[in-house]
């Protein structure tokens, strides 16, 4: 297993590879083998700043600080507060 992502300098993000855990932030479980874009509009219309990939989820930084993850939720992961997994990006907000 194993995906990639990226921040772009228009503020997009880019992920590709292994999606079997929603990893990939495009609504499904399926692979990309090129880079996809989720734009802007996916994280309230903030750029994104930083990415950071664990073996099965995302998680992305904003400006301003806003944290948004996606993919494998068992145990936590997702900082969301359940233990789903998520196929786009949810805005993670402090408990």
């Amino acid at each position: 297993m194993g995906h990639t992502a990226c921040a772009a300098s228009d503020g997009a993000a880019w992920t590709w590879g292994e999606g079997e855990e929603g990893q990939l932030g495009h609504g499904h479980e399926l692979q990309r083998w090129r880079p996809t874009r989720i734009g802007k509009e996916m994280f309230g219309g903030l750029s994104v700043v930083l990415i950071a990939c664990g073996s099965q989820h995302t998680t992305v930084l904003t400006v301003g600080g806003s944290v948004f993850t996606c993919g494998y939720g068992d145990c936590g992961a997702l900082g969301l507060g359940v233990r789903e997994n998520r196929m786009v990006m949810s805005h993670v907000t402090a408990g």
